[in-house]
């Protein structure tokens, strides 16, 4: 299959948001083309927790369902659909545990969202996982990834479409929306020329410099047998003294025994931590936290990365180019701590969003009747996302300010009202609803 010359929507960025954006599209009748500029991005392990609004999301929008699913969720599915495959990929977990040294402070239970959701608990499944069963329901509707690097765009007049192009400029398409799933250093936002930075401190976005307190060592390995009786594997645990989770997965090697854990070590931005840390930097900073009591040994490290935190969001997530339209969606339009697990999720809601604007504006713009401001869908996406994409970086950065009180007395006062907070019900269940993204509202909105 060859590049087609033109197509309504090109959807730059093949990862789980730009994967979700191009299912949406298409089962929504737009004509679509995807590239991407490598087949895989090296980045080693990223995120990982799939909460209980972007899995809702999944089932009623990338599925083969009816639209009716969407407004009553009591009816049941007829069809194995992306949802129930991507639970099926995952292992399921309904408590967070927050613990502080050793000792509990507060379990947040999903489980107290099951009178508000088929889902009750959150999927743990890599990024790379996600992407894997995206990628063959697409493949599945026909459409082709194209591995192509971006290098410009334009509007042109005489054909009233935005020119884009490849490479060494041998390779172009023609097209009328030019959607930016391209992660945080998004080529479709840079060639926009729009500003990208924290919207707190206005700092710019780079790879080089943040302003954050922390920043982790992120691997998936396996671990030597036995484990210790306190390493739970049915639910995810934060340690905040200092910050370390250890997080059971499904193997992605079915001929390797044993569980695969996720762990994620944080670390206060003077001290480094390599690119690619090593079994021997994982294993020494496991002794230091000792979160168990009893020594936990590495066998296998299968991938490991390191993330530092930063936070930006795109001075807008709409900008037109004549009388066409750039768009952003996920790491493109947002970054921010990984602490609260709200990058994928949010990104794929993003994705959701605004394939459905997408169509919405095709439609009116194809009427001859129509009258008004054509646009309002666009503007509403731009503006109701990046409303969302700003209060999930304010709580991010709440959180991860919060873990990194390893001493003295905010350590004391943070762990007294974390406790405190366990014992109040409707706290806990408030908790859970902010954390699961159902709080943010309307049937469609995540």
């Amino acid at each position: 299959m060859s590049l087609p010359a033109e197509v309504e929507v090109l959807v730059v960025g093949a990862g789980p948001v730009g994967l979700a954006a191009a299912i949406t599209l298409k089962k929504l009748g737009v004509n679509i083309a995807v590239v991407d500029k490598t087949v895989w991005n090296g980045n080693g392990a990223r995120a990982m927790l799939l909460h209980i609004r972007t899995v809702e999301v999944i089932l009623t929008y990338i599925l083969v369902v009816t639209f009716m699913l969407m407004l009553c969720s009591s009816k049941a599915l007829d069809t194995i659909d992306m949802a129930d495959t991507i639970v099926d990929n995952g292992m399921t977990s309904s408590i967070l545990r927050w613990n502080g040294a050793s000792q509990k402070l507060l379990d947040v239970d999903f489980s107290l969202l099951k009178d508000q959701t088929k889902y009750p608990f959150a999927v743990l499944i890599p990024q790379e996982e996600v992407e894997a069963l995206l990628r063959r329901k697409l493949k599945e509707m026909g459409i082709e990834i194209f591995y192509l690097d971006v290098s410009d765009y334009f509007y042109d007049d005489d054909r009233k479409a935005i020119k884009v192009v490849f490479g060494d400029q041998s390779v172009t398409l023609w097209t009328q929306y030019l959607l930016g799933t391209d992660g945080a250093r998004s080529t479709i936002r840079e060639i926009a020329h729009i500003p990208f930075e924290d919207p707190h401190t206005g700092a710019v976005y780079d790879d080089k410099h943040t302003g954050q307190p922390i920043h982790f060592a992120l691997a998936d390995v396996y671990l030597s047998e036995p484990l210790p009786a306190t390493l739970a594997i049915v639910y995810s645990t934060f340690y905040l003294d200092p910050f370390f989770m250890c997080i059971p997965l499904r193997p992605l090697d079915p001929e390797q025994p044993g569980m695969l854990w996720r762990i994620i070590l944080g670390t206060l931005t003077h001290n480094e931590v390599p690119r690619n840390p090593s079994i021997e930097y994982l294993q020494a900073e496991i002794d230091r936290r000792n979160p168990y009591k009893e020594r936990i040994v590495i066998k296998e490290v299968t991938t490991s990365s390191r993330y530092r935190v930063r936070a930006a969001i795109a001075e807008t997530y709409w900008k037109k180019v004549g009388n066409g339209h750039v768009l952003l969606a996920g790491d493109a339009a947002h970054v921010h701590s990984p602490i609260g697990a709200q990058g994928m999720n949010l990104g794929i809601c993003d994705a959701v969003e605004v394939g459905h604007a997408i169509k919405n504006h095709i439609d009116a713009t194809r009427k001859e009747s129509s009258h008004g401001d054509l646009d309002k869908d666009l503007k509403e996406y731009a503006k109701e996302r990046r409303a969302i994409g700003t209060k999930v970086i304010a709580l991010s950065k709440r959180l991860t300010k919060m873990v990194t009180w390893n001493s003295g007395w905010k350590r004391l006062v943070r762990n007294l009202l974390m406790r405190v907070a366990g014992h109040l019900p409707f706290l806990v269940k408030a908790m859970a609803l902010q954390m699961s993204g159902l709080g943010n509202g309307q049937v469609r909105k995540c």
